[in-house]
């Protein structure tokens, strides 16, 4: 346990924690805590990781309009951010809420097309929490 300069103890945990953020960025976040039975700090919850594919799949669909859109989901056993599903360009907003569960929460990206009051052909990229 290393002391922090407040005289807490901080537990090895939470600096190897900050470690894997820093390093790998594993994690989004790191709420940490003091534990007062204790006397010291201790990490109360680390953010959830997110996998290549993730990344891979967006950056996909917004340089090359590969895929209508994307549905993540939590996978808890792995404790990060998966790509569940994947909709071609020619699907619709219908196909896409039907793909999503009613039940569950999911992350999602869905690129939008439109045609503006000027005759000109836009799209915009959502993220949509469920």
């Amino acid at each position: 346990m290393a002391n922090a300069a407040s005289g807490m103890a901080v537990h090895d945990e939470c600096k190897l924690k900050f470690l894997e953020l820093k390093a790998k960025r594993t994690y989004r976040f790191i709420i940490y805590k003091i534990e007062e039975k204790l006397k010291q700090v201790v990490v109360e919850k680390v953010g959830m990781a997110v996998h290549d594919e993730c990344k891979l799949k967006f950056l996909e669909l917004k340089a090359k309009r590969t895929y209508r859109f994307i549905i993540y989901k939590i996978e808890e056993k792995l404790k990060q951010v998966v790509v569940e599903k994947v909709g071609e360009p020619a699907l619709t907003y219908e196909d896409f809420i039907a793909t999503l569960p009613t039940d569950e929460c999911r992350y999602a990206i869905f690129d939008y097309d439109f045609v503006t009051e000027e005759n000109c052909q836009k799209s915009k990229i959502f993220f949509i929490a469920w």
